[in-house]
């Protein structure tokens, strides 16, 4: 690994050795190749930012068993700040009478591409799928409904278009005719509300996973499809962004109420202890 990260980024150096080195010459040439994946000053010089460099693993695509939202977060193509959100974290927050800048905790909380066991604050990817899933279908019917023609229910040209690109019942046989045989038992004057929405998703959930229960068929259902659309991912980062900086403040703030707590007591038993001195003086000076 070293080796292939040295040749990505000294492509055209000269006069380095290709044979690998062998454990008894490898103090003598130390000096004659040096890896900027082990050495931070030969990073520095580098073409390459090697310390914000990423090491893919290649595998087949059908091996690749990530949901869509989880293969495009590893990409790094989810923004962190999104344009049209309200600028909400450039303000402060009191945990355990303790305030804490927020602005602050939201640069601690920036993506991380190390594992979970590695990482020192929290991830806005591990609470993606913390959100409420009726939430999710929520937002993914107000979007459907932005869809022109803006209206407050969703239409059978707008379920169609949603299920084309959503690709719902993708391994069932006969999938469109099962879609369109879904919205006839729910449709009321071929039109579907917030109530409906939700007991369609139902009905696809139960008959894409039979063999799971309700809830989390539903749920496999979101996560692989509506949480990809626009308004609806933009809508979830940003929720699960506002989850994870939540809980890192009061972490913050709960680990400096600790530490002064502990300062106050160590700063009162050494009180006490120069006061005892003082009184044990103070007497065998009277004496």
């Amino acid at each position: 690994l070293h080796d292939s990260i040295n040749r990505l980024c000294y492509p055209y150096r000269r006069g380095v050795e290709k044979t690998p080195i062998l454990p008894s010459t490898a103090e003598t040439t130390m000096d004659e190749r040096r890896h900027v994946a082990v050495d931070p000053a030969e990073a520095v010089h580098s073409p390459l930012h090697i310390e914000s460099a990423r090491i893919w693993k290649m595998i087949p695509r059908d091996e690749d068993t990530r949901p869509p939202w989880r293969r495009e977060y590893d990409c790094g193509t989810v923004p962190w700040n999104d344009v049209d959100s309200p600028d909400e974290y450039r303000r402060s927050a009191e945990h355990f009478r303790v305030r804490s800048d927020l602005e602050v905790i939201e640069r601690s909380c920036f993506d991380s591409p190390y594992p979970a066991e590695h990482r020192v604050h929290q991830q806005r990817v591990d609470y993606f799928e913390s959100i409420p899933v009726a939430d999710v279908i929520d937002e993914a019917f107000e979007t459907v409904c932005r869809w022109h023609p803006v209206g407050k229910l969703v239409d059978n040209v707008k379920w169609a278009k949603l299920s084309r690109k959503m690709r719902f019942l993708s391994n069932v046989k006969n999938s469109k005719h099962e879609i369109d045989m879904a919205f006839v038992r729910h449709n009321l004057d071929r039109k579907l509300d917030l109530k409906r929405f939700h007991a369609i998703f139902e009905d696809i959930a139960s008959t894409q996973h039979p063999s799971l229960p309700a809830q989390e068929a539903v749920s496999k259902v979101v996560w692989a499809s509506i949480v990809m659309l626009p308004d609806v991912k933009k809508m979830m980062w940003n929720e699960a962004k506002r989850m994870s900086i939540e809980v890192e403040v009061r972490r913050v703030c709960a680990q400096t109420r600790i530490a002064a707590r502990v300062r106050a007591r160590q700063h009162l038993a050494r009180y006490l202890e120069a006061k005892a001195a003082a009184v044990v003086i103070a007497s065998r000076v009277r004496q």
